[in-house]
């Protein structure tokens, strides 16, 4: 925990806005901001989620499972699987 810090606020656009230290930026690019019951203001860093280059690079690490090269299992008829359904379709 860090002493508390007083800043400014001010306006920016049509929303406020707030000085933050450079000592206190969270090192990601996007943050959560959050009012609490007692009146306090939370800013707390926000986890962006992984992009599908990103989450395939991560899955590419990952060891083989052991069944992979098990066969499929052989296709049953539709007749077979759904025996109330006659070859010409549903009655």
């Amino acid at each position: 925990m860090t002493d508390p810090v007083v800043t400014k606020l001010f306006r920016n656009g049509g929303s406020w806005a707030v000085r933050i230290p450079a000592a206190l930026v969270p090192p990601t690019q996007s943050v959560e901001i959050r009012g609490t019951s007692q009146g306090t203001i939370e800013i707390v860093p926000h986890d962006e989620p992984e992009t599908l280059d990103q989450l395939l690079g991560r899955w590419s690490q990952e060891p083989t499972p052991a069944d992979v090269g098990e066969p499929w299992p052989e296709r049953t008829t539709l007749p077979a699987r759904f025996p109330d359904l006659g070859a010409g379709g549903a009655t």
